[in-house]
């Protein structure tokens, strides 16, 4: 509502500079996190049950690459994905 739940992951993700994972079903608030984080240069993406391949595959790549600082994940994508899984088993 205030954005301090936000803050709580959003800062510690920021100090840590590690990737965080933040997983929400409200794809309209995700929308709003990751156009909020961008517009102050902070790299987000996020994924849906509606992204298509290609962002998938770019999204795991900035992953790997140490590229990306938050990704925010629907549910339905994060069951859908043994990728993700996979990288991330190797990240931690």
């Amino acid at each position: 509502t205030g954005g301090g739940k936000s803050l709580c992951y959003q800062l510690t993700g920021y100090i840590q500079h590690k990737l965080s994972i933040v997983i929400s079903p409200l794809l309209s608030l995700i929308e709003d996190q990751v156009r909020g984080l961008k517009n102050i240069g902070i790299s987000v993406e996020f994924l849906s049950g509606d992204t298509n391949q290609r962002k998938y595959f770019d999204v795991m790549n900035m992953m790997r690459g140490g590229d990306l600082l938050f990704l925010y994940v629907t549910p339905e994508k994060l069951i859908q994905s043994n990728h993700l899984f996979s990288i991330l088993q190797e990240l931690y």
